[in-house]
Parts: C-alpha cells; structure tokens; sequence
C-alpha cells in the first residue's frame, strides 16, 4: 500500500531529527569547524547525500539546531496561567534551568563552545537576538515586581551567572555541584513565600 502524504512527511521529520541528533553530538563533542559533514553521516549511519537532501551546508544545520534549542529555552520562560507570585516564577524558572542543564547536555555542551567562537556567534546572531530579548525582558519583569533597584543591570548579572553556572558544568559535569548551586540560587532569587504575600 503506498505511503500516505502525512506517513512521508513523518519519515522526513524522522530523517531530520536524526541528523540533527547526530550533528549536535558532533559539534559538541568535537567542535563545529573540526565536524566535517562526512562524520555528521557516519554517525547519523547515513549517506552524505542524505543529509543535504534535508540541509544545504553545514551552517545550515548548526542554525537548525540553535533554533531548536532557542526553542526550547523560550518555553522556560512559559509560566502556568495560575502562576503569578514572582518569586514562585523564578522557582519554576530555576527548575526549568536546572533540568535543561542535565537532560540537554549535548546542546549546553555546543553552546557553551559557540560563545567562545566569536565568528561562528556572529553568523548565529539574528537567531539568537530574539531569544536572549526575550530572555532579558522576563528577567528584567521579575526585578521590577520584587522592587529591585535596577532592573535591567540585575537582569544582566542573572544572565551572566546562568552562562557561567552552564559553562563550568559543561567544563566538568562528573563533580559540578550543580544542586548546591541551584539551591544557592533559589535561597538568593526565590525567597520563600510569606503567608503575608499575595500572589
């Protein structure tokens, strides 16, 4: 029986993500200019040919995966409706960062090389541009609703500690104490609630 339109288009998402898979492991582990696409194949356990079916160069495939992680780190910043306490926010933010650190590794793990590769952080700046606003506009939120002196100047400082919390993990993610300092973190941004607190 032939393949409907939606089963050809789900083997083609499958097809995708196995490249994408396989190119972030690559990048990650080994480095973006040192990835050729031939070892993205052999690890994928496909053709070259395959893969630029799906992406037309290597580039190409390393936006697809910053986008799909920008992705995933914008749906952090999504809060339960019946969530408004700011400080319950930033709990459910730290979780979700936290979380991401040890289930995302590989992604973290080529973030983490990318900031240190300025020309290949140029080429990734329009799509990264509109999730690191996104990022700070929230941050900034939560500062102005607990009454911080400076917003936008504590926004930044939070952001840095996230790039540097993910960097050091990614340095040495065997002995990190990644819950000490996410604990720190929760006992610094997410006071616990008073019962004299509203939501």
């Amino acid at each position: 029986m032939p393949r409907t339109p939606e089963q050809f288009e789900a083997l083609r998402e499958k097809s995708q993500q196995k490249i994408l898979r396989a190119a972030l492991e690559c990048f990650a582990n080994n480095g973006f200019h040192t990835t050729s696409m031939n070892t993205i194949a052999k690890q994928a356990g496909i053709s070259v040919g395959l893969i630029y079916n799906y992406f037309e160069s290597k580039n190409a495939l390393l936006q697809a995966i910053i986008l799909d992680g920008c992705t995933q780190i914008s749906g952090m910043f999504e809060m339960p409706e019946d969530t408004t306490n700011p400080y319950e926010k930033m709990r459910v933010l730290l979780d979700a960062y936290f979380t991401s650190l040890r289930e995302n590794i590989e992604f973290w793990k080529l973030y983490s090389r990318l900031l240190v590769q300025p020309d290949v952080m140029q080429a990734l700046q329009e799509t990264l541009a509109t999730v690191f606003a996104e990022i700070f506009s929230w941050l900034e939120a939560y500062f102005q609703a607990i009454d911080a002196e400076d917003p936008q100047s504590e926004a930044k400082v939070l952001g840095a500690i996230f790039d540097g919390i993910g960097l050091h993990y990614m340095l040495d993610p065997e002995h990190y104490p990644l819950d000490a300092v996410k604990q720190l973190l929760l006992q610094k941004y997410a006071q616990p609630l008073h019962s004299g607190e509203t939501s």
